[in-house]
């Protein structure tokens, strides 16, 4: 049973915030004769395409007003009112229009052979991250991901099942929900915040190999986004800069210390058979809050559902006032962008995004 639209607590409010992305908007095209057959996706509430909505947590958004301008109007779970970055990128690809999520029970064999997603919003690379909210931790859906495996192989048979994995695109996308809830929603912590993003950067580490075990070799890993300046942590904790609603530079420059800690790890990581692309996101969203007109957007610093402050998950629901135009928006809800940014921040990867196809494709 779903819970009550009714106010939660502080948590739910917070406990989705990832929002690193690269988006195209428009229809199936492939930019190279690259050989991707399929995507796979792990992480957070960005890459979480329907997943929470087959677990019991209040970190759910298959309802109105999400959904609002993802084709056929259908509010499927993703924390957006459109889109999302791996539906984009597949699309891009050339894969397909949309990525599934794996818990989906209408999953087809052509869904199976051609990607689907794992994530699970609220997640994080700290296991007890995702056990706040009762959410898929990065191993569980390592763990889905083998099951998902033996189900394709008992269609298409082992060998070829192995070699659609061994030139699939994965995508990972975690690590902001960490950091928030952390560093800053703890009343106490037991390590500093070296030691903590040093432990993150750990188990990124241990996520990748486990993922190699299973037979991926071309691995795209997203830093973590200038997070100091969604709306929920600029009304909840704000910076100290001057102006009515301010970004938390301190979270946003410890973000920029675990993607400096995380690009070093990957960097150590990668061989010839194992290829591995880490994707920056900091400077596009940077870029759009700090001057949100040059992308056509009106707001930056509040989410187009209800007053934009605080809403996310159950508190925005089909009672919600919403703003008349989201994709003027940067942010849907008060953590996650909408559409219309995640279009924008693929403009500025799109070179990034080109290089990652080629060289998964050799």
């Amino acid at each position: 049973m779903r819970p009550p639209f009714a106010a939660m607590h502080r948590g739910l409010m917070l406990a989705v915030l990832y929002f690193p992305a690269m988006v195209l908007a428009g229809k199936l095209h492939r930019p190279f004769n690259n050989t991707i057959p399929a995507i796979f996706v792990f992480g957070d509430s960005t890459a979480d395409s329907g997943n929470n909505n087959h677990i019991i947590t209040p970190l759910q958004c298959n309802f109105r007003p999400y959904g609002i301008n993802f084709p056929g109007h259908v509010a499927t779970g993703r924390f957006s009112d459109g889109r999302l970055v791996t539906d984009f990128i597949a699309a891009y690809v050339g894969v397909k229009e949309t990525v599934p999520a794996y818990l989906d029970p209408e999953l087809r064999t052509e869904d199976l052979t051609t990607g689907v997603s794992f994530a699970s919003g609220g997640s994080g690379f700290d296991e007890l991250t995702a056990s706040m909210f009762g959410v898929i931790t990065m191993k569980r859906q390592i763990e889905y991901f083998k099951e998902y495996t033996f189900k394709l192989a008992a269609k298409l048979g082992r060998k070829k099942t192995q070699s659609m994995i061994n030139k699939s695109a994965f995508i990972i996308s975690a690590g902001t929900n960490d950091v928030f809830l952390g560093m800053f929603s703890m009343p106490i912590r037991a390590e500093d915040v070296d030691t903590y993003l040093d432990k993150l950067v750990e188990n990124a580490k241990e996520i990748l190999q486990g993922l190699r075990k299973v037979g991926a070799k071309n691995i795209a890993v997203v830093g973590l986004s200038k997070v100091g300046c969604t709306p929920a942590v600029v009304t909840i904790n704000p910076g100290d800069g001057i102006g009515e609603r301010s970004c938390n530079e301190t979270m946003s420059s410890i973000a920029l210390q675990f993607n400096q800690k995380l690009q070093k790890a990957l960097d150590q990581m990668k061989a010839q058979d194992f290829k591995i692309l880490y994707i920056d996101t900091y400077k596009a969203l940077e870029e759009m809050v700090d001057n949100p007109s040059k992308f056509g957007f009106i707001n930056a610093n509040r989410g187009c559902c209800g007053t934009g402050l605080l809403e996310l998950t159950y508190l925005c629901n089909p009672f919600s006032i919403i703003c008349n135009e989201p994709s003027k928006y940067v942010f849907f809800d008060a953590v996650h962008p909408s559409e219309a940014a995640y279009k924008n921040i693929f403009k500025s990867l799109r070179p990034t995004i080109d290089e990652a196809i080629k060289l998964f494709s050799n």
